[in-house]
């Protein structure tokens, strides 16, 4: 009898089987039918490749949504941190909003971008992000402690999105 190997984990198994014997995730029974694909495989049809790149989009968007979230709470932390200094310091309230803008706007403009590109936004986006936290750590190296759940939130949505965008790319390509 002929063996067939799973797509999950690679073991052989019987050609008449519908699960692996080894990891039990379903197998592929004809090779007329449809086939499993495994998370790391490319679908060989257009639909099955239209059906990754729905699944993929949905993980992009976690990386379009967290550059966004990022984007708007610089400009907000800009205005109250203008409020506060304000009265006592306005040069240095100016350039507090000033530089808390104008990065906001720039992860607002990654996140308009990554819906169109999210592999080189997600990217920018993260560098960027990570280069921000260096310099407020080399300013005040009490900051590393500040928010380190949220920071590190910020940057696995941001890896994660540029997984996603590779594995799009590849899709996209292949696709034609």
């Amino acid at each position: 009898m002929a063996a067939i190997v799973c797509p999950h984990c690679g073991v052989k198994n019987l050609e008449s089987a519908s699960f692996c014997e080894e990891c039990g995730q379903a197998v592929s029974v004809a090779s007329s039918g449809p086939h499993v694909v495994g998370s790391k495989d490319m679908a060989s049809t257009r639909v099955g490749q239209k059906v990754q790149i729905k699944q993929l989009k949905k993980q992009t968007r976690k990386a379009m949504i967290t550059l966004f979230i990022v984007g708007i709470l610089n400009i907000v932390v800009g205005l109250v941190l203008y409020g506060m200094l304000n009265e006592d310091r306005p040069d240095a309230a100016a350039q507090v909003l000033a530089t808390c803008g104008i990065v906001g706007v720039i992860f607002v403009g990654l996140g308009v971008w990554a819906r169109v590109s999210p592999l080189p936004a997600s990217i920018i986006g993260l560098v960027l992000y990570v280069s921000l936290l260096g310099i407020g750590m080399v300013l005040d190296p009490h900051q590393i402690y500040q928010g380190l759940l949220i920071k590190a939130i910020i940057i696995l949505a941001l890896v994660n999105g540029i997984r996603a965008g590779i594995k799009h790319r590849e899709l996209r390509q292949k696709m034609g």
